[in-house]
C-alpha cells in the first residue's frame, strides 16, 4: 500500500510481457531508454519458475523477488510463457484504467 496506493474500486490495467530483449534490466543504459515501460505506474521484473499443467489448462507461476505470482488458464492463453520456458525473465506493468 505505501509503493502503490489503491483503493477498493480502482480498476486496473495489468500487462505481462517478456523482457528478454534486455541484456541486464538494472543496466542505466537500458532503463534510460524510452520504452513502453514509460506508459504506466507501476513496473516490476520478475522471472518464471514453474509451470503446472491439468488437462487444458496450464498454471504459471512467476516471481517478482519474493512477491509470487500465479496465472492460470488455457493451454493457448498461456502458451507465450510456454515458449519462453522457465527462467523467463518478464515484466508486470500496471496502471489506473
Amino acid at each position: 500500500m505505501q509503493i502503490y496506493p489503491v483503493n477498493i474500486n480502482d480498476s486496473f490495467l495489468v500487462r505481462v510481457t517478456n523482457a528478454d530483449h534486455l541484456k541486464n534490466v538494472y543496466s542505466h543504459e537500458d532503463l534510460n531508454r524510452p520504452s513502453e515501460r514509460d506508459s504506466y505506474e507501476y513496473v516490476m521484473y520478475g522471472v518464471v519458475f514453474d509451470f503446472e499443467e491439468k488437462s487444458n489448462d496450464l498454471v504459471v507461476y512467476c516471481s517478482f523477488g519474493g512477491l509470487l505470482m500465479r496465472v492460470a488458464g488455457s493451454v493457448e492463453s498461456n502458451a507465450p510463457f510456454r515458449k519462453e520456458g522457465k527462467d523467463a525473465r518478464v515484466y508486470l506493468m500496471i496502471k489506473r484504467a
